[in-house]
C-alpha cells in the first residue's frame, strides 16, 4: 500500500508537469498571456482535485484508497497520452484536446 501511495504521488507530479510542458509547448506561438493562464488553470484543475481527494482519503478505508491511487496513476498516464497526441486524429485542433481532456477527467 505504501508503494502504491508513493507511485500515485509520483504519477501526480509527473502528470501535472508533463501536461503543463506539453500545453506550453503547444501554445508557444500564442501571444495572449490571459489565455495561457486560463489554459494552465484548466489543465491543472484535475490534478489539484486529485491532490485534494488524496489528502482527504486518509479517513477512508484502505480499499477505497487503493482504488483512488490506481485511478490517479491511470488518470496521469491517460492525460499524458492525450496531450501527447498519440491517439488523436490528425484533423483535430490542439486546443480541443486541451479543453476536452480535463472535462472528462
Amino acid at each position: 500500500m505504501k508503494n502504491l501511495n508513493i507511485a500515485s504521488w509520483f504519477a501526480l507530479i509527473i502528470g501535472a508537469l508533463g501536461s503543463m510542458i506539453m500545453m506550453l509547448y503547444t501554445g508557444r506561438y500564442n501571444d495572449s498571456t490571459i489565455l495561457i493562464f486560463l489554459f494552465s488553470a484548466w489543465v491543472l484543475s484535475p490534478f489539484i482535485l486529485m491532490i485534494i481527494a488524496k489528502i482527504n482519503s486518509k479517513r477512508k478505508s484502505s480499499f477505497s484508497r487503493v482504488i483512488l491511487y490506481i485511478l490517479i496513476v491511470l488518470f496521469s498516464i491517460g492525460s499524458l497520452i492525450s496531450y501527447g497526441g498519440f491517439l488523436t486524429p490528425a484533423d483535430f485542433k490542439p486546443a480541443f484536446i486541451y479543453l476536452i481532456t480535463p472535462l472528462f477527467s
